[in-house]
């Protein structure tokens, strides 16, 4: 019961009723022995028990609230609901003036797959996302960054390599964006303050329920992707598991944030109860990561799925032009002003979707104090990965870096080597380090397998010595090394 009370654990209510009914069967059971003053003293040191821990819970629960939650304003500002960076629900569907969007975004797998999604591109009419809400702006950038990838990448998707047929032969990967799709895809990258790219956005903006909800984590099988760009197995598997993995971290986020005021505080029951909650979610990633081997075809994410998550980047910083983007404007990330055959035209490098720009992954190691040193892999890509972060939530990521520095009060691991954390503090905080090595040992297994035979990742990176290196960072943490 101590322990679900600590944790501000759901499972407290039932812990306390199985204790009460035990206490009552123990009196009865007293009673009919007639051993009537040991029962009554057994009833009494019950009662009062219980009363205890009901004011306990009653103040714990008001303590979390008091200082591990963000304010309504702030939640706000960085983005955040009571599903951490998932929205409570996704855009579905744009209005009317936008069903040219919604009718191709329907027909993209088989377009893709047929080839003739880029004639049918060339021919939708030119619309503008001017007027549309937050959560139609999402499901705009959604579609127009799947039209992007599948302009530029359908032709290197092996789509009969799945069942057999090794005749494969890639087309040319075009170097520009029609302005029907590049001025608007550009418009809503601006306004939301993301490259014009897809970016992990695919595992927050994306999903729709199908099984009942009451508000909290979700399985992969309680959702499916609103939109796909190949309509493979594959693609709806990996989204679902991520945007799951979400769902889980998402209700102490907003408390694992303001961890810091409890460590100014030395107030280490709600550094304890933090902690308890942010092992539960690294326990719960290891066994949900097992899910990606269920839902995810190897064969069918690399032949098919993979070269939908490619950018724009190349050797040769040439990038994809964004036809009819006014050169003189505000450019959105990733992008810039260069001349081509003596005209000024925006193109953007910007690389594609990696685990790498989930802002989580920032906070967790700046929080438990993983230190990624600038001379090795992880960390110059995790300072470029915040530009393909949402605005609000590269915010919340940059606030949490500025928050836990060691000039601010560090974090947990500088609090736990000055002798500020109790016992259970120290273990618990070991523990999630330890956690969360796993986590990245089982993201090093998946990505080893899944990008079989190519040495960079999605993101462009070195993906091998980049996830080994994030695993060794992280190890050395768990041995006394704070950032």
């Amino acid at each position: 019961i101590r322990q679900a009370m600590l944790q501000n654990d759901a499972r407290f209510w039932p812990a306390l009723g199985a204790g009460v009914g035990a206490s009552v069967a123990t009196v009865l059971h007293l009673k009919r022995r007639k051993q009537d003053r040991l029962a009554d003293v057994v009833g009494v040191v019950a009662a009062a028990s219980t009363v205890g821990m009901l004011i306990w819970r009653s103040r714990s629960s008001n303590l979390v609230r008091a200082k591990q939650r963000l304010t309504d304003a702030e939640m706000k500002k960085y983005g955040l609901t009571h599903r951490g960076f998932l929205p409570v629900v996704c855009c579905e569907r744009l209005p009317p003036s936008h069903n040219a969007w919604e009718e191709l975004s329907a027909q993209l797998p088989v377009l893709n797959r047929s080839g003739k999604f880029r004639a049918a591109l060339e021919a939708m009419p030119m619309l503008s996302v001017e007027g549309l809400s937050e959560e139609q702006m999402r499901r705009a950038y959604i579609m127009l960054t799947q039209f992007s990838a599948s302009y530029l990448h359908a032709g290197s998707a092996a789509w009969g390599a799945v069942e057999g047929d090794e005749t494969f032969v890639p087309t040319v990967v075009p170097r520009e964006l029609p302005d029907a799709l590049a001025v608007p895809l550009h418009a809503a990258a601006l306004e939301l303050g993301l490259p014009p790219v897809v970016t992990t956005t695919l595992d927050l903006w994306n999903f729709k329920f199908v099984k009942s909800n009451n508000g909290g984590p979700f399985g992969p099988r309680d959702i499916a992707c609103i939109s796909t760009s190949s309509g493979n197995g594959a693609e709806s598997g990996l989204h679902t598991v991520l945007t799951a993995m979400q769902s889980v971290v998402g209700p102490i986020v907003p408390e694992l944030v303001e961890v810091h005021r409890a460590m100014a505080t030395q107030d280490n029951d709600e550094v304890e109860r933090v902690l308890h909650n942010l092992l539960k979610v690294l326990t719960r990633y290891v066994d949900m990561m097992k899910d990606v081997w269920n839902l995810v075809d190897p064969a069918g994410f690399y032949d098919v799925y993979r070269p939908f998550l490619n950018g724009y980047y190349d050797e040769t910083e040439a990038g994809v032009e964004f036809k009819g983007v006014d050169a003189k404007g505000t450019l959105a990330p990733t992008c810039r002003v260069v001349s081509r055959g003596g005209k000024d035209v925006v193109v953007s490098l910007a690389k594609g979707n990696s685990a790498g720009q989930s802002t989580q992954f920032v906070i967790f190691d700046s929080i438990l104090g993983v230190h990624h040193l600038p001379d090795r892999p992880t960390k110059p890509f995790q300072a470029e990965m915040l530009d393909y972060m949402p605005r609000q939530h590269r915010l919340l990521a940059q606030d949490v870096l500025s928050n836990y520095s060691p000039g601010a009060g560090g974090s947990l691991a500088h609090y736990v080597e000055a002798g500020k954390g109790t016992k259970v503090v120290k273990d618990l905080h070991k523990r999630c380090l330890q956690k969360l090595a796993a986590v990245r040992q089982s993201h090093f297994r998946v990505a080893t397998t899944y990008l079989k035979a190519v040495a960079k990742g999605t993101g462009a990176s070195s993906f091998r010595d980049m996830l080994q290196d994030a695993i060794d960072a992280t190890k050395e943490a768990v041995s006394g090394k704070p950032a």
